[in-house]
Order: structure tokens, then sequence, then C-alpha cells
């Protein structure tokens, strides 16, 4: 897997060398955009790889790192030039690169973890709710067989979830 700092992407991508193919889900995109960047993600990116331009380097860029590493991998038999962006997100950022900032709202599944984790804690120390406890686990449990979060349905219709488009699945 080849891997490119972030002040090297974006000479590339000012230049006309090179396409960002941002691989973080719609949630995280819908919160910050990468100006020009393709948006497909990781959970879909082999249903899309023909998508991608032939005539441009292809970089990936995810939050971190990890999964336009693994993005990175998952082309390889196809696009063995493609590349991911040392550091994600903030390295862009950071180099210089154009981020539009859509929404101040957490993620999604930041969300979930965090209400799952509270809910856990308040079960686990108040004796009344520990019901709680076996409740959110076999929800997370039938939300990572299932591929749909009821969870986080739920919290994307919050007020403060009003921008998020469409359904909420545990991909999404």
């Amino acid at each position: 897997m080849k891997i490119m700092t972030a002040d090297e992407a974006r000479k590339k991508v000012q230049a006309g060398q090179a396409v960002i193919v941002d691989v973080r889900d719609k949630d995280e995109v819908s919160i910050k955009e990468v100006s020009g960047a393709l948006n497909i993600p990781l959970s879909k990116l082999s249903e899309h790889i023909h998508e991608l331009p032939k005539d441009k380097e292809i970089l990936f860029l995810c939050q971190s790192g990890r999964r336009s590493s693994q993005a990175c991998e998952q082309v390889l038999e196809h696009i063995p030039g493609a590349r991911s962006i040392e550091g994600g997100l903030a390295a862009w950022e950071k180099s210089g690169g154009t981020v539009l900032l859509k929404s101040r709202n957490i993620p999604i599944m930041r969300q979930v973890q965090i209400a799952a984790g509270s809910l856990i804690l308040v079960g686990f120390f108040i004796k009344p709710l520990w019901l709680l406890v076996p409740l959110v686990g076999a929800g997370l449990t039938f939300a990572g067989l299932s591929g749909t979060c009821a969870m986080a349905t739920i919290l994307s219709k919050m007020p403060w979830n009003k921008n998020l488009n469409g359904g909420v699945t545990c991909q999404s």
C-alpha cells in the first residue's frame, strides 16, 4: 500500500493530476466535506470502483488514514497506483486543503457510541436500571448482525440531526 503526504496530495490535486476519493461515511461527509472530492464510502467502494477516473491518480482520504489504507488494499488489483493520504482529514486541512464545514454535529455512529456507553454506565451504577445493560448489548449485537441500527435511526430524528438525509444504517 502506498502512502502520500497531504501536502503532496494537495499539490497533485491542484495541478489536476489526481482526484481525492473520500471513503468516509455519509454522516461524516454531512459535517465536513472535502471540496472537489468524490464520496464513496468504504463499504460501497467495490460496487463503485468502475466510477473512478482512469486518467488521474486516485488518492483515498478518510478521517484518520485507516479506512483510506483499506481502500487502497481493496482496489490494488484494479488501480495499482492508488494511494492513501497520510493523516487523513486533519492532515489535509493542516496542509491547506479546502474543507467545507457543513454542520457541527457529531457523526451518528459516535452519537450511538456515546448513548450506548452512557446507558450501560447508568445501568451499572443505578441498580433499578440494570436491565439497560443487556438491552443495549442485544441492540448493538442486532445492529452488527443486520446492518440496521435502531439507536442510530432514533438519533437521526433528533432536532440536532435535522440536516441528515435518508435512512440510517450502520454503514451510513
